[in-house]
């Protein structure tokens, strides 16, 4: 069984329990924060700086996201806007906490429908190729699996989607 969730439009890793014992283990792991997660995501627009939060609340509720710039494109295909290839690290879980504090930087993820700035149109590309958000990190403590003895990471690319859009193809 899933032991979190993933946005519809999001892709990559899933965390999934093969008992009913590490189920519950993690499932409190996530629900407590302990579990570490890191996505990577493609946003329209350059970020000020190079690092940072976003802390603005979402529904009422106090959420932060830590964000790492990876590299940075100018688009000629894309009308030359400036593309940012981000890592994300959620540090609280709120619905759709990384599209909103996208905008919320004024750079929304590429591909977002919902979350995109007033009066942004999207591309063809954007259109067929989906969200640019992609769940790509994971780091379990020991402590959430007790059988096992140490943390747990797992690294996973992002989408092929990703080089061909950061690449210019």
């Amino acid at each position: 069984r899933p032991v979190h969730r993933l946005d519809e439009a999001t892709g990559g890793l899933l965390v999934i329990a093969k008992t009913r014992k590490g189920m519950l283990s993690l499932s409190r792991a996530f629900a407590d924060r302990a579990v570490k997660k890191r996505y990577r995501a493609i946003l329209k627009g350059r970020l000020e700086q190079n690092e940072g939060e976003c802390d603005t609340p979402l529904g009422g509720k106090a959420s932060l996201t830590k964000w790492k710039v990876v590299s940075a494109v100018e688009s000629a295909p894309r009308g030359g806007r400036v593309l940012t290839l981000v890592d994300y690290f959620p540090q609280t879980g709120r619905t759709h906490q990384l599209r909103r504090h996208s905008r919320a930087l004024m750079c929304p993820i590429l591909g977002d429908k919902k979350y995109r700035l007033a009066g942004e149109e999207a591309t063809a590309a954007e259109e067929s190729d989906g969200l640019f958000l992609w769940a790509v990190g994971v780091t379990i403590p020991a402590s959430a699996m007790p059988w096992r003895g140490d943390d747990l990471c797992i690294n996973v690319d992002e989408a092929a989607k990703f080089a061909k859009v950061m690449c210019g193809e």
